[in-house]
Order: structure tokens, then C-alpha cells, then sequence
């Protein structure tokens, strides 16, 4: 149920990795449902009247903890109810930026980014300059733990597609296209020298947190600009935090080799032929669990 999952693993292989952004919140209170019950005589219509008393309890719960305990984690909890059971995009967005704001909680300025960015499938409107300030935040809060790590990865995503004016980052410079080229809205805009390295930046507090989805793209970035020696580190953590497509481009580096200078790789069979295993290693486990 948007925005939340009910797990958020750090090393699988992430299928929106592509996209500009994650959707990395927290996991929200799963409810009991109607089929969890083993009593032989429970009907449908008492199993809904459990769930409605248990989802009833947890608002009560959430709400004395942020309205009157004052606490963060209850009021990012109580927005979350808000948004998946309430249906109450506003008011979730309300306690959100409050949280965020004014109690500077990393989570709920992380939530309140994908509801900017995403709109909240309707609920709300899109700001992307918004979200990826919210992003921004959050990453810089990213000490305070509670998995706004991640919101550096999607900061970084956000400058990447050239969204990120919002947080100091320049726009792409124009591209030397045709007319034809120019009106193709999937051809990507050249970055500058400022974005790379921001986005780099970015990527690095992710993977220095064990989000293998940073270290991929990370090392991806770095052999797009030519760093092939600097993207074996955050690659190989990538992989070794099992990322199958970390461990794919290591094994073709390994196997073409490439760079100049002190940044060149020598082919590497023995490498290769590790990197490539582990990347179908990975893909089985990943098809297995699937």
C-alpha cells in the first residue's frame, strides 16, 4: 500500500533503481488480516470488526504519542495512518512537515518527499523542487539514523535527472541536438561537472550506509565518467550487499577491462569468472524469493 511496504531490504535488487527516486520509507504497522485468524468459528464480519478495532487502537496509540507526548516517532507514525488508513493525504502532508520542520525528524521529511514527488497517486500535488529539498534535509540528517540515509540516494537520483535545481544544483547546459532530437523527451540532457560530483557525493553517503542501490549507481557513475579504479570499491560493496547488477558490471570489467592511466583495468579472468558467479548466484536467490 503506497508509500509504505511491509519490507525494505538494503541489499536486494532494486527494480526502481532506474527511476528518479525510491520509495525507501520505513515499513508501516501491519494490521491483521481477516485470513490471519485460525479460530474455526471467526465469520468475515468479525474478522473485519477485529481489524477495525485493532487500526482503531493504533490510531489512539499514535495520536497520544505525538499530540500529547510530543514524540517524532509518534507523530511520522500518526501521518502514516493518516495517508494509508485515513486516506487523509493533507493532513498527513500537515504533521509531516511539522515533524519535519520543527522537530527536524529525518523520516517524516523523507515521507513528505514522496508525497512531493509522487503526488501521492492523486492525493496531493506534485512539487519536485519541494521533494527534492525534503530529500535534501534528510540526507543531511542522515546521522540521526532512522533510514534517512536513503534520502541521500534520492537526492542524488533528483540531480541526476536534472531536477535538482532546488538544492544548488546547476541545470544541465542546452545539448548540441537536432530539432528532432530536442522534442524526444527520453533523451537524456548532458550533466556538468557540479552535478556529477554532487550526485557522487550524494551515492556516497548511501552506500557508506549499506544501501547497495547507492553503491550500484555510484560505481555506475564513476565508470560513465571514466574512474574505472574508483568504482571497484563502492561496486564490489554493492555486490557484496547483494546487488546482482553491481556484481554484473564487475564482472565486465573484469572480463573487457578499460580506463586510462591510473584509472585503466587489466582484464582479470580469475576476477571475471568470481564476479560473474556471484552474479548468478544473486539472480537465483532474487527469482527463488520472487
Amino acid at each position: 500500500m503506497w508509500p509504505f511496504s511491509s519490507t525494505v531490504s538494503k541489499n536486494n535488487d532494486d527494480d526502481d533503481d532506474d527511476d528518479c527516486c525510491q520509495n525507501t520509507s520505513p515499513p508501516t504497522p501491519t494490521p491483521p488480516t481477516p485470513g490471519s485468524y485460525t479460530f474455526s468459528e471467526t465469520t468475515p464480519e468479525d474478522a473485519q470488526e477485529m481489524q477495525d478495532k485493532y487500526m482503531a487502537q493504533k490510531y489512539a496509540e499514535f495520536k497520544e504519542a505525538c499530540l500529547e507526548r510530543k514524540l517524532p516517532e509518534g507523530c511520522n507514525s500518526l501521518a502514516e495512518w493518516y495517508l494509508v488508513v485515513g486516506k487523509d493525504a493533507n493532513k498527513a502532508a500537515q504533521i509531516y512537515e511539522e515533524n519535519c520542520q520543527r522537530r527536524n525528524f529525518g523520516p517524516s521529511c523523507l515521507h513528505l518527499g514522496f508525497m512531493k514527488l509522487t503526488g501521492a497517486k492523486g492525493l496531493c500535488e506534485v512539487d519536485e523542487d519541494e521533494a527534492a529539498r525534503m530529500f535534501e534535509k534528510a540526507c543531511k540528517m542522515r546521522k540521526s539514523g532512522g533510514g534517512v540515509e536513503r534520502a541521500c540516494h534520492n537526492a542524488a537520483l533528483m540531480v541526476l535527472a536534472n531536477k535538482g535545481t532546488a538544492i544548488g544544483a546547476p541545470p544541465a547546459p542546452p545539448a548540441d541536438t537536432t530539432e528532432q532530437e530536442a522534442a524526444d523527451k527520453t533523451k537524456k540532457q548532458p550533466l556538468t561537472k557540479k552535478q556529477v560530483q554532487m550526485a557522487i557525493e550524494r551515492l556516497g553517503y548511501g552506500c557508506d550506509a549499506q544501501f547497495a542501490p547507492s553503491c550500484f549507481r555510484l560505481g555506475t557513475l564513476l565508470l560513465t565518467e571514466g574512474k574505472y579504479k574508483d568504482a571497484i570499491k563502492p561496486l564490489t560493496h554493492g555486490c557484496d550487499l547483494g546487488n546482482p547488477r553491481a556484481c554484473q558490471n564487475l564482472a565486465v570489467l573484469y572480463n573487457k577491462g578499460g580506463g586510462e592511466g591510473w584509472q585503466k583495468v587489466q582484464p582479470n579472468a580469475e576476477q571475471f569468472d568470481t564476479f560473474r558467479r556471484k552474479t548468478e548466484d544473486l539472480m537465483k536467490e532474487n527469482h527463488m524469493r520472487a
